[in-house]
C-alpha cells in the first residue's frame, strides 16, 4: 500500500460513523496471549475445522456401530382349512400356527458370523380319520421351542481383520487426518495471528520513532528560529527546517495509517469485532530482545522435528494409510469366495409349553448342520478397474507424501536460515542507534558553535530515526522467521501455550 493511500486509509477511519478514530476513543490494548485465545475461539478457519473433525467422530462411531451385535426379531402365523374329502382315510382339516423368533448376529474380527437364535412355535391341527365307515376327528397342539447357534466363516473374500474390519479402520484414519488437519490449520492461523502482531508491534514503534523525528525537527525549528531573530543565522535558514518538518509530519501520518490497517488484518485474523471504537491495537508486547546464537535451531535437527511432527504432513501420510486400506478392500472383493456355516439346535416338542422345554433342556431334539459354499465372480473389468483405480490412488499419495516431505525440507531450512539472518542483522544494528544518537549530539554542539550546517543536524536527525527503524524491524523480522520455523517444525503451539479443545 502507499503513503497516499494509507494516509488517505486513516482520513477514513477517521469519519467512521461514531467517530471510531476520535481522539476521545483510545485504541485497544492487546497482548499476544489475547490474540491467540480469542483466534482460537473465534478464527473461521479453525470453527470450520473442528466441525469437520466432529463429522469424522461421528464417522467412526457409525462404522463402530455397523458392525455391532444386530437383534432380528421375526412373528409370522398359518391358517389352513381344507374340506374333507370322501374316502380319504386321514387327512388334515384344520391347522392353526404362529411362530416367534429372534436371532443376534455379531460380526466378529476375523470376518466370521456368530449368531444365537430362539424359534418358538405353536402349532394346532384338526386330523380326520375313516376307517370301516367310522369317522373320528382329533384336535392336538403342540409346542416346538428350538435354541440355535451358527458360525459362518469366510476363508478367501472377506477373511481376516484388515478386511473385516476395513470400514471401522478407513473412518480412524479419516478421524485422525481431519485432527491434524485441524491441528495444521489452527498452526497456521496461529502463525498467522503472532505475524500479524509482530508488525502491529512493528508499525507502533514505526509511529512512535516518526513522532520522535518530528518532535527533534520541530526543536531544531525552535532553536532555528531563535537564532534567525538573534541574528546568528540568515533568515532563509528556518526554510529548510521547516520543509523537513512537513516531510516528516506526512511520514508520521503514513505511519498512523499503516498502524491501522495492520491492526485491522490482526483484528481479522483473531475475530476481533471490527466498528465504531474498535479499530486501532495497542500492542502490549515490546520490542523483544534477540536470543543468544547458541538459540538458532540446527537445520538438520529442525528438519528431523519438522517430518516427525508437522501436522500438515502427518495428516497426508494418514490419508495415504486411507488409501492402502482401499487397496487391501479391492483386491479383497476380486478374491472368490469360500464359506464355512456350522450350525447347531436343540429343540423341545410337546403338547404344553412346560413339556416343552423340559424337553429342550433335556436335550430331547439335536441337529447339527454344516456346509461349506464356493462362489467366484466371472472375469470382467468391473473388479480389475477397482483394484487399479486403488493402487493409482495409493500411489499417489505416496508421491504426495514424498513431494510435501522434500518441500518441508526446504521451508525448513530457508525458515532456520531467516531465523539466523535476523539475529545478525539484530547484532549488526545493536550499536547503530546508540552511535547515531552520539553523532546527532555533536552535529547539533557544532551547530551551535557556528561549525556545522542545518542541513547536517537534519541529516543526523534522519539517520538516528532510520537506525531505529532498521533494528525494529530486524527484531521483527526474527520473531516472524522463528514463528515460521515453529509452525513447520510443530512446535508453535506448546512454545505459545495454545491448545485446541
Amino acid at each position: 500500500m502507499t503513503a497516499r493511500a494509507l494516509v488517505l486509509a486513516l482520513a477514513a477511519a477517521s469519519a467512521w460513523p461514531g467517530g471510531a478514530a476520535r481522539a476521545e476513543d483510545p485504541p485497544r490494548r492487546l497482548g499476544l496471549r489475547d490474540a491467540l485465545a480469542a483466534a482460537v475461539r473465534g478464527n473461521p478457519r479453525i470453527v470450520a475445522a473442528s466441525i469437520d473433525l466432529d463429522v469424522a467422530e461421528d464417522r467412526v462411531a457409525e462404522a463402530r456401530g455397523a458392525r455391532g451385535a444386530v437383534l432380528t426379531l421375526t412373528a409370522g402365523g398359518t391358517v389352513a382349512r381344507t374340506d374333507p374329502v370322501p374316502g380319504e382315510i386321514f387327512q388334515r382339516l384344520a391347522t392353526d400356527a404362529v411362530t416367534v423368533g429372534g436371532v443376534v448376529k455379531q460380526p466378529l474380527d476375523d470376518g466370521s458370523t456368530l449368531s444365537v437364535g430362539f424359534d418358538q412355535g405353536v402349532t394346532r391341527q384338526t386330523s380326520r380319520l375313516e376307517s370301516n365307515g367310522s369317522r373320528e376327528d382329533a384336535t392336538d397342539t403342540v409346542f416346538a421351542p428350538i435354541v440355535k447357534l451358527g458360525l459362518v466363516h469366510p476363508f478367501l473374500r472377506g477373511a481376516g481383520a484388515e478386511a473385516a474390519l476395513a470400514g471401522p479402520h478407513r473412518a480412524a484414519v479419516a478421524c485422525d487426518a481431519a485432527a491434524l488437519e485441524r491441528e495444521a490449520i489452527a498452526t497456521d492461523v496461529v502463525r498467522q495471528v503472532i505475524q500479524a502482531y509482530w508488525e502491529v508491534v512493528a508499525a507502533r514503534r514505526e509511529l512512535d520513532i516518526q513522532r520522535a523525528s518530528v518532535a527533534l525537527a520541530r526543536d531544531q525549528l525552535h532553536v532555528v528560529r531563535v537564532a534567525v531573530a538573534a541574528g546568528t543565522v540568515p533568515a532563509d535558514a528556518a526554510v529548510e527546517v521547516e520543509a523537513a518538518l512537513a516531510l516528516r509530519e506526512e511520514n508520521e501520518l503514513v505511519a498512523e495509517g499503516a498502524l491501522v490497517e495492520r491492526s485491522l488484518e490482526l483484528r481479522r485474523l483473531a475475530g476481533l469485532e471490527l466498528g465504531p471504537g474498535e479499530l486501532t491495537i495497542e500492542p502490549t508486547e515490546t520490542i523483544p530482545a534477540a536470543p543468544a546464537a547458541e538459540a538458532d535451531a540446527s537445520p538438520d535437527a529442525a528438519v528431523a522435528r519438522a517430518l516427525a511432527q508437522n501436522a500438515r504432513l502427518l495428516a497426508l501420510r494418514a490419508r495415504a494409510r486411507g488409501a492402502t486400506i482401499d487397496v487391501d478392500v479391492a483386491e479383497d472383493a476380486a478374491r472368490p469366495q469360500l464359506d464355512l456355516a456350522l450350525s447347531a439346535s436343540a429343540s423341545g416338542n410337546a403338547a404344553t409349553a412346560g413339556d416343552a422345554f423340559n424337553h429342550l433342556a433335556s436335550y430331547g431334539g439335536l441337529r447339527v448342520d454344516a456346509s461349506v459354499t464356493y462362489s467366484a465372480p466371472l472375469p470382467s473389468e468391473g473388479p480389475r478397474a477397482t483394484r487399479s483405480a486403488a493402487r493409482r490412488a495409493l500411489a499417489r499419495a505416496r508421491i504426495d507424501v514424498a513431494d510435501l516431505e522434500a518441500q518441508t525440507t526446504v521451508a525448513v531450512v530457508r525458515a532456520a536460515n531467516k531465523v539466523r539472518l535476523a539475529r545478525k542483522r539484530i547484532e549488526t544494528l545493536a550499536k547503530s542507534a546508540e552511535l547515531a544518537e552520539v553523532n546527532l549530539r555533536g552535529e547539533q554542539q557544532r551547530w551551535q558553535a557556528g561549525q556545522s550546517r542545518t542541513f547536517d543536524v537534519l541529516r543526523r536527525q534522519s539517520e538516528l530515526a532510520e537506525a531505529r527503524l532498521r533494528s525494529s524491524r530486524a527484531h521483527i523480522d526474527h520473531q516472524e522467521a522463528l514463528a515460521d520455523l515453529q509452525a513447520l517444525t510443530g512446535d508453535l503451539m506448546t512454545a505459545h501455550g495454545v491448545t485446541l479443545k
